[in-house]
Parts: structure tokens; sequence; C-alpha cells
């Protein structure tokens, strides 16, 4: 019995520790973990549908998204975005993301990108027009397959 008190009063002692140890701004050691693998967003994305309404295709390396925008006659060549890995919730579940911003003279955009369960890409896309345009802002997903890349200027 004795070795069972001895026991609970280390464990108390440690837990009290650790409490007080982060009350005070210490940091607390915690059981490792294995770092969670990051999707493959690599390569050239094309859009599903025949009539995108903000990206028509992307290509994807590890460290950024090459967006290509609809505008007409052609498209629009985006450039190339240093882009971060995130979480977020998507669908209720907790996803890693792709996530870059680009500014123009009309329009500031935002880019999150996350692999859905059948192979597509899902691609959140914000838009804040700027500079007097008296548009609405818009946010839109659209959903990109594995395709070469056409059209670009």
């Amino acid at each position: 019995m004795r070795t069972k008190t001895v026991s609970l009063h280390l464990i108390l002692a440690s837990v009290i520790n650790l409490t007080v140890l982060a009350a005070a701004g210490g940091t607390a050691i915690a059981p490792a973990q294995q770092p969670e693998a990051a999707p493959d967003f690599s390569g050239e994305w094309v859009n599903v549908n025949p009539r995108p309404h903000s990206v028509t295709s992307m290509v994807v390396d590890a460290h950024n998204i090459h967006p290509y925008g609809v505008c007409k006659p052609t498209v629009c060549d985006w450039g190339t975005l240093p882009a971060k890995i995130i979480k977020l919730w998507v669908n209720a579940q907790l996803k890693q993301a792709f996530y870059a911003m680009r500014s123009a003279s009309d329009e500031e955009n935002e880019i999150t990108i996350t692999l859905e369960s059948d192979g597509k890409l899902r691609a959140e896309i914000t838009t804040h027009y700027i500079g007097g345009r008296k548009r609405a802002d818009k946010d839109e997903i659209e959903y990109f397959e594995h395709g070469p890349v056409s059209g670009t200027p």
C-alpha cells in the first residue's frame, strides 16, 4: 500500500509542477508526436467547370501557386504566388491547406487549396475589389483535376 501512496504523490507532484511551470510562462514537455505529412498539391490543375468564375487553371509546386484567371479574350496570368501550409476546417474536417495572396491594381485575391477525397483540388478564392471599383467582393469555391494547363499566355 505504501508504494501506491508514494506513486500517487509523485504523479500529483508532477501535475502540480507542470501546472506551476505553465502558469509561470515555462514550457511543459509533451510526448513526441509524428509530424503530419503535407498533402502533395504539386502538378498542373484544370478547373472542372467549363465556364469557371475566377480561375481557369493553376500550376502548383512545393512552395508556390501559379493561377491563371478568367479574362477576355484570353486568360490572365496571376503570376507565381508564394504559398504556405496552413490548417483549416473544411466540411467539418481539419485539413492541411495551401494558402497564397495576390495584389493587383484593382483587386486582391486569396487562394486556399485543399485536396478532396476523390483527388480533386478544392480552391476557395476570395476577391476584394479596390481602387474605386464599385463591385461587391466575392467568395467562390472551384474544383480542379489534374490535366495540362493550356491557354496560358
